[in-house]
């Protein structure tokens, strides 16, 4: 019988466990439909659910393991210099790689993509300034409330995930376009790092300093 964790969709799971995105994928699973279930998923792609399960588990571990007990400040550094300040060079990179695919991208599928990074682009670079100028100051001075930038931070997460679910190049059909899709994917899993650790280690961390105040 399915248990009701094995129930939820592909979307739901992913946004709670953001590095399931590169896992799944590396696991030749497709993450389509979002609404399809994570025991549907499994069973498409001949795979264990329990070992999928442990694979994320792993991965998390290997990120993140070393980071718990560390001081919030040092994990906020972390944050910054490894996924905030890099993130406008590593989006240039790959929209340049779009940029010089085109001429031999065919269809609406590669126009498509490159208004979806482009959103991308700019959800991101808000969402990072907001962490950077309210919330992350915050947590290095919890001088007030901070229940609403949190939830907030929270609900644009799970938006991101969404996006990069829905980021889905068509087939390859030159050298360059492979060079997308490759930049892309690699693009992805760093971003689920970045996710991973504010959604699964700032963020408790986060509620802790807060329920501490009541």
């Amino acid at each position: 019988m399915s248990s009701t964790q094995d129930a939820e969709t592909i979307e739901a799971f992913c946004t709670y466990h953001p590095l399931a995105i590169p896992v799944l994928r590396g696991l030749g699973l497709a993450l389509s439909p979002l609404t399809c279930s994570l025991e549907a998923c499994c069973l498409d792609g001949a795979r264990d659910i329990a070992v999928v399960r442990a694979a994320v588990t792993a991965a998390e571990e290997a990120l993140a393991g070393s980071w718990r007990g560390r001081p919030i400040a040092e994990l906020l550094d972390h944050i910054l210099r490894t996924y905030h300040r890099p993130f406008g060079r590593e989006l240039a990179e790959l929209e340049v790689a779009l940029a010089t695919a085109r001429p031999s991208a065919e269809g609406a599928a590669w126009k498509q993509l490159v208004g979806e990074i482009a959103n991308l682009r700019a959800d991101m670079e808000l969402h990072m300034e907001m962490e950077e100028h309210v919330l992350f100051p915050w947590l290095r001075d919890p001088a007030s409330t901070a229940t609403a930038p949190i939830r907030a931070m929270q609900l644009e997460h799970a938006d991101t995930i969404h996006l990069l679910l829905s980021l889905e190049p068509p087939a390859a059909s030159s050298p360059s376009a492979a060079e997308v899709v490759s930049r892309l994917r690699a693009l992805e899993s760093w971003l689920c790092e970045h996710l991973h650790f504010e959604s699964n280690e700032l963020i408790p961390r986060a509620l802790q300093v807060e329920a501490s105040r009541r």
